[in-house]
């Protein structure tokens, strides 16, 4: 983007928010009136048509059909190991990969049932369970596969992101002790019905992670993430996806149709009309105090005219914060320059204690609400912990 400072990020917003493409104003100067709407928010011409329009930088995600190439087959010996990871002892769709895996390529498959309780299972969301499921693994005689089958289940053993990171440890230890075999040719994750922002779609993001990071390390093992709805056949996904001639690590499946993910260059014009239409009847809350970058945001909304409500930590006393100034032993000089906005060699820097430090936030906060509101925005400050 060419951008170093806060400053120049934020006069950067503030164009494309309100399409100016004049020098931002010093921060100590507050305008008289309110500011106009730029002309080319009103469809007037745009002048230096010949120059080449800025533009910020930007990648967008999204799904991508893959081509039906031939496929160069998985081969693997007969009689070798497959670890099948399911999420419970009854998982259908962990049995119909065994049932696959054994028909197709002759391999033996290890069950392991990961989220389970009693002796024969391997919960990897405690330590004693990965450290079994690890040495369970290690005691394979040649080991050529590692599968994880996650499944959307309204009962599903995760109930939420502190179950998600532990699984994920406990995973990861297993996927190490399959990684130090020779013959490893494959680690495949397989996913049905799991609906996104749940526990399950949390473990799938995390394990497709490790593949692509140890895809780097690995280069001769295939690592693969498949996605399937119900209307897609398991089989023919599988061996598809399993495909030694595709480097493509994330497969994602509708109605038999394989797609990925495909990161597209589109750039974000600073100069064509905003699709942001606000008015006095919206509210904006924006966190992170009213100070710096979150100044500046709040003040590139000021053509558009909403509501401001702006959240942070330090309390909003203008009063008492002079009072916690005049009572300071030695009130930090640097701070003072700044919020006063003298000019001049900057003294040698004293780091100030913590209630000198809160009063020069709260008068600086004081002091770009009002600017704010000299802007023609009504703006409110209120103090809170957005983490609580």
């Amino acid at each position: 983007m060419g951008l170093r400072t806060v400053r120049e990020i934020a006069e950067r917003i503030e164009q494309l928010a309100g399409g100016s493409g004049k020098e931002a104003p010093a921060e100590e100067e507050i305008p008289e009136a309110s500011p106009q709407a730029p002309k080319e928010l009103a469809g007037g011409p745009a002048r230096n048509e010949a120059r080449p329009k800025p533009s910020i930088k930007r990648m967008i995600l999204e799904e991508a059909a893959l081509p039906r190439d031939a496929v160069h087959p998985l081969t693997l010996e007969p009689g070798q190991e497959v670890a099948v990871l399911g999420m419970s002892p009854g998982s259908a769709l962990a049995a119909d990969v065994s049932c696959h895996l054994e028909g197709k390529w002759k391999v033996k498959p290890l069950h392991l049932d990961c989220l389970g309780q009693g002796s024969g299972a391997f919960d990897l969301r405690t330590s004693e369970g990965a450290q079994r499921a690890a040495q369970k693994l290690k005691q394979a005689r040649s080991l050529a596969g590692l599968v994880l089958v996650l499944e959307g289940d309204s009962r599903s053993p995760l109930s939420g992101p502190e179950d998600s990171a532990a699984f994920l440890s406990g995973f990861f230890r297993c996927f190490k002790e399959a990684m130090n075999f020779k013959s490893k040719p494959f680690c495949l994750l397989l996913l049905r019905g799991v609906q996104p922002d749940t526990a399950e779609a949390v473990t799938g993001e995390g394990v497709l992670g490790m593949f692509l990071a140890a895809a780097h390390e690995y280069p001769s093992v295939l690592f693969r993430s498949v996605s399937l709805d119900p209307r897609t056949h398991l089989q023919s996904a599988i061996e598809r996806a399993l495909d030694t001639g595709n480097p493509i690590i994330q497969w994602i499946y509708h109605d038999q149709e394989a797609f990925s993910i495909k990161a597209s260059h589109a750039p974000l014009s600073l100069t064509a009309r905003s699709g942001l239409e606000l008015g006095p009847e919206d509210v904006v809350v924006i966190s992170g105090g009213a100070k710096g970058v979150t100044w500046h945001i709040a003040k590139a909304l000021a053509a558009l005219k909403p509501r401001i409500v702006l959240l942070g930590r330090t309390e909003l006393n203008p009063a008492a914060a002079y009072s916690a100034l005049r009572n300071a032993e030695a009130p930090p000089e640097s701070g003072l320059r700044r919020l006063l906005k003298k000019k001049g060699p900057e003294p040698k820097a004293v780091q100030p204690d913590s209630r000198t430090s809160s009063a020069l936030a709260g008068l600086d906060i004081a002091r770009n609400v009002s600017r704010l509101s000299a802007l023609g925005l009504k703006v409110s400050y209120l103090s809170c912990d957005v983490a609580d």
